[in-house]
C-alpha cells in the first residue's frame, strides 16, 4: 500500500470556511493513516461484538462523501451501496474489494466532494435534500461530514490498536535509556529544558520529530513520532513543561 500524503496543516488563525475545510481534509488524511502498513487480510480482521473491519470503514466513508456531496448536495445520480432492504450494505466490503481499489474510490469521492464544495458557498442550500426534511446548508453538510470522520477516526483507533498494537495520531516509539550519553548521538538539537524537541530519524530513515526529558541520573525519557510537525512538539513540550511546573509547585 503507498504511503498516505502528508495531512494539511490546520490554520490556528483561519477563517470559518479555512478551518472546517481543513479539519475535513485533516480527518481524512488522518483516516488514511490508520490504514498504512496493514495487509488485506489485517484490513478484514472483524472488531468483535460490533464486527467493524477498517476495510468496510474505508468503504462506508466513500460511500457517505458520495452521498452528502454528490447526491444530496450537487444532486448526482445515486450511487449509495446501502439501501432500504440492506442500511448497512456500505460496511461490507466483497470478496473482489481490495485496499487499493477502495483508496482510489474513496479518493475519487473526496475529489468530487471538494470540487462541490470549491463551486459553492457555505449558505447554499442541497438541491435533492429530502422533500420532507427542512433545507440543508452547505455549511451544515461539512460539519457534518467532519463529525461523520472524526468518529470513524476514533473507531479505527480501537480496530488497529487491536490489529497490531498501534495507537494514536502519530506513530509513536517511547526510548527510556539508564545511559543518557547513549542517546545524545542520536540528537539534532539537545535538549535545553526539562523538556525539549528534538530531531532523530525514524525506523525507515526519515526524518523524525521528538519530545525529550532532560538527562537525569536516572536516564533519560525520549518520545519519537514518525508524522508530527516540529510546532505540534514545541507547543506538547510547552505543555509537559508547564504540567511539571505545577506538580511541584503542589
Amino acid at each position: 500500500m503507498a504511503d498516505p500524503a502528508p495531512r494539511v496543516e490546520l490554520p490556528y488563525t483561519g477563517t470559518e470556511r479555512e478551518t472546517l475545510l481543513a479539519f475535513l481534509t485533516w480527518h481524512r488524511q488522518t483516516f488514511l493513516r490508520r490504514l498504512d502498513g496493514l495487509t488485506d487480510e489485517q484490513l478484514r480482521w472483524r472488531h468483535e461484538p460490533s464486527g467493524l473491519t477498517l476495510l468496510g470503514m474505508l468503504r462506508h466513508l466513500g460511500d457517505v462523501e458520495r452521498f452528502w456531496f454528490g447526491e444530496v448536495f450537487a444532486g448526482d445520480p445515486p450511487s449509495r451501496q446501502f439501501t432500504d432492504s440492506d442500511p448497512d450494505g456500505d460496511w461490507k466490503p466483497g470478496p473482489d474489494d481490495t485496499s487499493a481499489t477502495l483508496i482510489v474510490t474513496y479518493r475519487q469521492a473526496v475529489a468530487r466532494a471538494d470540487d462541490a464544495i470549491a463551486a459553492a458557498s457555505f449558505e447554499d442550500l442541497a438541491r435533492h435534500a429530502d422533500p420532507d426534511d427542512p433545507p440543508v446548508a452547505l455549511r451544515f453538510i461539512v460539519v457534518h461530514m467532519i463529525a461523520e470522520t472524526a468518529r470513524h477516526n476514533g473507531h479505527a483507533d480501537l480496530v488497529r490498536e487491536s490489529i497490531d498494537g498501534q495507537t494514536g495520531q502519530f506513530r509513536s516509539t517511547l526510548f527510556i535509556h539508564d545511559d543518557p550519553e547513549h542517546v545524545r548521538p542520536r540528537l539534532r538539537s539537545t535538549p535545553s529544558g526539562p523538556w525539549d524537541v528534538f530531531e532523530t530519524f525514524a525506523a525507515d530513515g526519515s526524518l523524525a520529530i521528538g519530545i525529550s526529558s532532560t538527562p537525569t541520573p536516572s536516564g533519560a525519557l525520549m518520545v519519537v513520532y514518525e508524522g508530527l510537525t516540529r510546532e505540534v512538539a514545541e507547543w506538547a513540550a510547552a505543555s509537559l513543561h508547564r504540567w511539571h511546573r505545577r506538580q511541584a509547585g503542589r
